[in-house]
């Protein structure tokens, strides 16, 4: 069986599959995790502490306008899950337009 492995991003070889053969490529020595890894993580991190922030300055916004705990608490999940759910259409809007 032949499956496809990549040497870069525009040579694509045939490697033969036999029973010896690792399934997971093992990491070499000073391999470090790829850029476009990297910047799912970042992107990930990023829309996470814009949410909490969000969240904050909602519910904190919420008492000062003498709504109850329960209520400001309620606003600020609403804020958050808002942000995350925004952040996450743009992330996916940039990837499909640079084509990853």
């Amino acid at each position: 069986m032949f499956i496809f492995a990549h040497r870069t991003m525009t040579n694509t070889v045939f490697r033969k599959v036999t029973a010896t053969t690792a399934f997971v490529p093992t990491r070499r020595k000073g391999q470090n995790m790829s850029n476009h890894a990297s910047v799912i993580v970042l992107t990930c991190l990023v829309a996470l502490l814009t949410g909490t922030l969000v969240a904050a300055a909602a519910g904190y916004l919420a008492r000062r306008d003498n709504a109850s705990y329960p209520a400001a608490i309620t606003r600020a999940a609403v804020a958050f899950a808002a942000t995350l759910t925004f952040a996450t259409a743009l992330a996916t809007a940039l990837n499909t337009a640079t084509g990853q």
